[in-house]
């Protein structure tokens, strides 16, 4: 930004001794205020930020943040993360309904074994007769079992089913969720690279090689005004690439602690 500014005052004063079209100061002028629009608008996207955090934290929001974590690696490998899933709450939930449902089927079809007792009872009788042992089995028969066990079985068994369906579509749905959240990690981790490595370096020294022609007298301001504005689009994305991965991150960490809480 500073440079730009100087630039820009440079430009200014080049018009003035005559070595410099006013086209060219006006573009120096409007590259500075181009810079200043993109601070303000990182200004508000902090300070919206803040909001938020005070939202969820209150007072704790203003006190000075701590180090940020290393949003390169993931916090448990991609296999681990699959298998913890079947801790996640959602899924955990899903299966206890599954099981009552069949838990309930075991009961409804435990009614259609009759029930029956065995009682024994000895008497003793007056001396004119001989005491008495009496056995007495009683069963109990179902009535009309075919059409009204059965239909609340078969009612029960819709219900397990449509449980064990429920269940597997939380697992297929926090398998995709954790499946997504890897990729858009994985995707914003090799556009990190990328501008780390190739695309900064490269537009930084479009800029050197820019502002050497331009002092050299064989370039122009406008150049080197260009190579800076796309220094600093290079720069911009890479901030959104950090900001995606750290997102990504943040969203993978989340979904392990909902999974240890369930």
């Amino acid at each position: 930004m500073r440079e730009t500014e100087l630039e820009a005052e440079t430009a200014a004063a080049a018009v003035a001794g005559g070595r410099l079209a006013p086209a060219d100061a006006i573009a120096a002028r409007a590259a500075v205020e181009q810079a200043r629009d993109r601070l303000a608008m990182h200004d508000r996207a902090l300070e919206r930020a803040r909001i938020a955090l005070a939202q969820l934290v209150g007072e704790a929001a203003s006190r000075p943040l701590g180090g940020a974590p290393d949003t390169s690696v993931l916090p448990v490998s991609r296999r681990e993360l699959l298998v913890r899933l079947n801790e996640h709450p959602a899924v955990r939930s899903a299966e206890r309904q599954a099981a009552l449902a069949q838990a309930e089927i075991a009961i409804a079809d435990s009614t259609k074994t009759p029930d029956w007792s065995l009682i024994v009872s000895y008497g003793q009788r007056s001396p004119n007769f001989s005491n008495m042992v009496s056995v007495l089995v009683a069963i109990d028969l179902p009535i009309a079992a075919g059409r009204r066990q059965d239909r609340d079985i078969a009612a029960k068994q819709a219900l397990a089913e449509r449980a064990r369906n429920a269940s597997e579509d939380a697992r297929r749905t926090a398998e995709a969720e954790a499946r997504g959240l890897v990729a858009d990690w994985e995707t914003a981790l090799s556009r990190v690279t990328r501008y780390e490595r190739s695309i900064l370096p490269l537009a930084r020294e479009r800029v050197a090689l820019a502002l050497a022609a331009y002092r050299g007298g064989r370039g122009t301001l406008a150049g080197v005004l260009e190579a800076r504005r796309a220094a600093s689009e290079a720069q911009m994305s890479l901030a959104q690439a950090l900001a995606e991965r750290a997102r990504a991150w943040a969203a993978i960490t989340n979904l392990l602690l909902e999974e240890g809480q369930s």
